[in-house]
């Protein structure tokens, strides 16, 4: 492979893109191929020594984490009183968004008994002759007003008994070909613009023999709450998912694409009545397009088929940007990712027992260290976020409190509560007897806080106590594990106070945790069972 590109970058006919095109496609074929060498290597193993670099140093990208970020603005006494917090927190948002679910399915059955009440009686004839002859006639856009005197509710009358009466003509998509509305019935029938679709109000006229869009995705959410599934792998549902519980309800399991093995087997007992109408009513829209024409069945077994425009080839993404931004709207809630919904069920196992192993379990996952980091990515991570914060919070209370009482306090909206008036604990295992006596630097006033970033630099300071308890070690625990996932961001802003600074502060750190791990082993058990 480095005597083809040797060749290839002495070629003076190519140019630096086209080289650069070739060398990859041969470093790709080869890298493809079966087996291994006489050294036991694969060819892909074999490669990296020789891969070439762009010169560019690709910086670290933080981990997305879907969890809400008011987790880490919660003002918590301790620990427990975070979790506490956290939780509630989270229930909330997370009944919140199944309350609006129901919502949906709610108004979707009052508009079914709307359409039942005006098909009970028969259209006024004088009304529906008029109607009959605006819909036949073919010299009108969609969109335009009748002539006539006639409300939105003789309207949808006249056409849902023609509906009942004889199936319309329907294109591939199952929108009707030889039938029109009015414009203007939005603001008339109930839940009429909240069931359009591409800018269609055919769906509402269809609700007794389909569902909206709007029901379809509050469906989606609602199974997305229950089980804890990752988004692709409720969308993975079909029929044969489903199977009925001898007492009522339904056993589902779904399928992962990203480890391409099955979901853990999730059921909604009779009990729960919200979630066993959603699934009877996804199972019913499935038989209903069958009916139509619209699928076949038997050989189309997905569910996730709403009104659409690509004659259902594919399932509808019910959950993208603009339908979630739309819903959210449409309840009042701050808008969120449906993809939220696993790591909030996820936090929501953990937090009131700290139960690893169910939420292992809850998430499918093949072992415990699996679960343990994508708790760290998530509902940790707020955690820690949150008790930062706290800490920075009651350093800049205390500091302000020392410079000028509570008249400062008041002055700078603080709240006294924040006030520590002991040792000033410095995140590295010790505390600080005095914040405002640091060692000195050019740029720091008389009055300003010492950073306390010199406390093991150089010859030290004379204000560091060394405080062996829980608190002091887990502050310390807490900077190693920042460390642990910021060095190489830190490094990169300033390399020479990295080693000047924080080195020397880490090693403190490291060697310190390792001392008390070995001498005093239940400090070091207590400070760390603290962590989240």
């Amino acid at each position: 492979m480095s005597a083809i590109e040797a060749d290839i970058a002495e070629h003076e006919g190519l140019s630096v893109y086209a080289k650069e095109r070739y060398y990859f496609s041969l470093r790709g074929l080869l890298t493809r191929l079966p087996g291994k060498l006489k050294d036991g290597f694969t060819f892909q193993q074999a490669a990296i020594p020789y891969v070439r670099s762009t010169g560019r140093r690709k910086q670290p990208a933080l981990l997305q984490n879907d969890l809400p970020q008011e987790i880490a603005h919660i003002e918590h006494s301790d620990l427990l009183d975070l979790r506490r917090q956290a939780e509630k927190a989270l229930l909330a948002r997370k009944s919140g968004i199944e309350r609006a679910a129901a919502l949906d399915l709610k108004t979707y059955e009052e508009v079914f008994s709307f359409q039942e009440r005006l098909l009970s009686e028969p259209p006024d004839p004088e009304h529906a002759a008029k109607i009959d002859k605006w819909i036949a006639a073919d010299n009108h856009p969609e969109s335009r007003r009748p002539s006539f005197q006639a409300t939105a509710e003789d309207f949808a009358s006249v056409l849902l008994h023609r509906l009942q009466k004889q199936a319309p003509k329907l294109d591939r998509n199952g929108y009707p070909t030889e039938l029109r509305y009015p414009n203007g019935l939005g603001d008339q029938l109930p839940a009429f613009n909240a069931f359009r679709a591409w800018h269609s109000g055919w769906p509402w006229f269809w609700v007794r023999l389909r569902l909206p869009n709007s029901v379809l995705q509050s469906i989606f959410l609602l199974l997305l709450s229950h089980t804890g599934w990752n988004v692709g792998a409720v969308g993975s549902l079909t029929v044969d998912s489903f199977e009925h519980l001898q007492l009522g309800g339904y056993r589902l399991q779904g399928f992962k694409g990203k480890t391409d093995d099955e979901t853990p087997v999730s059921e909604i007992p009779r009990h729960m009545k919200l979630l066993r109408k959603a699934v009877d009513l996804l199972l019913w829209n499935h038989r209903q397009l069958g009916l139509a024409g619209l699928i076949d069945p038997r050989i189309e077994r997905r569910l996730w088929f709403g009104w659409q425009l690509d004659g259902f080839r594919a399932t509808s993404n019910f959950i993208n940007t603009t339908r979630m931004a739309s819903w959210c709207e449409r309840h009042n809630l701050p808008l969120f990712h449906a993809s939220e919904l696993r790591p909030l069920k996820a936090a929501l196992t953990y937090l009131p027992q700290r139960d690893l192993e169910a939420v292992r379990i809850l998430l499918g996952h093949q072992n415990l260290k699996t679960t343990d980091d994508y708790l760290k990515n998530t509902i940790f991570f707020r955690l820690n976020e949150a008790m930062m914060l706290e800490f920075q919070r009651r350093i800049e209370t205390s500091i302000t409190y020392a410079q000028g009482g509570e008249s400062l306090l008041l002055k700078r909206a603080l709240d006294l509560r924040h006030v520590d008036n002991a040792l000033v604990p410095t995140g590295d295992g010790g505390a600080c007897a005095n914040i405002l006596a640091g060692p000195g630097f050019p740029s720091k006033a008389d009055n300003e806080p010492c950073a306390g970033l010199s406390c093991q630099a150089g010859l030290g300071c004379e204000n560091y106590r060394l405080v062996v308890d829980t608190t002091t070690v887990e502050m310390a625990l807490r900077t190693r594990l920042y460390y642990r996932s910021r060095w190489q961001s830190i490094y990169d802003v300033n390399p020479e106070a990295f080693s000047r600074l924080h080195l020397p502060r880490l090693l403190y750190i490291h060697v310190l945790l390792r001392i008390i791990w070995e001498q005093r082993p239940v400090i070091y058990e207590n400070a760390e069972a603290n962590l989240p």
